[in-house]
């Protein structure tokens, strides 16, 4: 048994040379110095470097290429806000109006600290807060507790109010000022 007995189509070289021999009648051989001749005549000549670079439309796309490519990076370099390139001090870091440098220009204000529930609405909160007259002047922090200033004459009944709110979940007073 040969390894081509369970080929479909079984190798026939009978066939092949047969093949062969009748390509090689009809067709010529190759001369490839003649071909190379041929072709040589069908070539433009060599031209000179001189030549080539007066022929401008060898050269011309390439550098408007790089020109434009080069006018684009000036551009975006000069049309850059300044800003972006400064290399002086970031900005400080953003202080409401209502921070804590608001409560030293409030000597008659005691200090309570809040934690609102998490189910109140900002618009329950600030009606609540202009009811008992508080201001918030720090926080949330990290535990979410808001620093409130209301007026010393009122603070004790601004902390009962605070207390029984279902918007606040722990109220105490923190100290007079």
């Amino acid at each position: 048994m040969t390894p081509h007995d369970d080929d479909p189509w079984p190798r026939d070289d009978a066939f092949s040379r047969h093949l062969k021999a009748h390509w090689q009648t009809r067709t010529p051989p190759l001369d490839q110095q003649a071909a190379w001749q041929r072709l040589k005549t069908q070539l433009p000549a060599p031209r000179s470097p001189l030549a080539r670079l007066l022929d401008w439309r060898a050269w011309w796309p390439p550098v408007m290429a790089f020109a434009g490519g080069a006018a684009c990076a000036l551009l975006v370099v000069a049309l850059l806000p300044h800003s972006t390139l400064d290399t002086q001090a970031p900005a400080p870091a953003f202080q409401a109006l209502s921070g804590p440098s608001n409560t030293a220009q409030r000597t008659d204000a005691a200090l309570v600290q809040v934690a609102f529930s998490q189910q109140a609405r900002m618009a329950d909160v600030n009606a609540l807060l202009l009811r008992v007259g508080a201001v918030v002047v720090d926080g949330p922090s990290a535990l979410g507790l808001f620093t409130l200033a209301v007026p010393s004459g009122s603070a004790a009944a601004a902390l009962a109010e605070l207390q029984a709110s279902p918007l606040v979940e722990s109220a105490a007073k923190v100290s007079d000022t």
